[in-house]
């Protein structure tokens, strides 16, 4: 039963990304599956998982892991809602200068000499 459920999970998120990638209609449902994948793993991780029960040094090293599991979860989170929406790049309008500026450009190298260094 359990293997069942998971080769449906991953067949489910190749087929939502494909489809996302192709027609841009799944992009925010794939979003929320991952999402809500990634909280039922670590709600699982920290219930289950964590080895409280085998001394205070694994205790500590469970524990430390869990909260680098949290941070890469935020992090996914904050990721994800960035690009939750697709993003529009709009052009701004820019008037044409009445004089251009001028760049000089300056490069300088280690024994170059004092007077070609100041401009006369």
């Amino acid at each position: 039963m359990k293997l069942y459920v998971m080769c449906a999970s991953v067949l489910w998120l190749f087929f939502a990304s494909f489809l996302a990638r192709k027609l841009g209609c799944l992009k925010k449902v794939l979003i929320c599956t991952i999402i809500t994948y990634q909280i039922i793993y670590i709600v699982w991780r920290a219930i289950f998982t964590l080895p409280i029960h085998y001394g205070i040094p694994n205790a500590i090293c469970g524990i430390v892991l869990l909260i680098a599991e949290v941070l890469d979860m935020w992090k996914l989170v904050i990721f994800n809602l960035l690009f939750y929406e697709p993003y529009s790049n709009s052009l701004a309008p820019i008037s044409k200068p009445k004089r251009l500026p001028s760049v000089d450009v300056f490069v300088l190298t280690y024994d170059e000499p004092i007077d070609i260094i100041k401009k006369p």
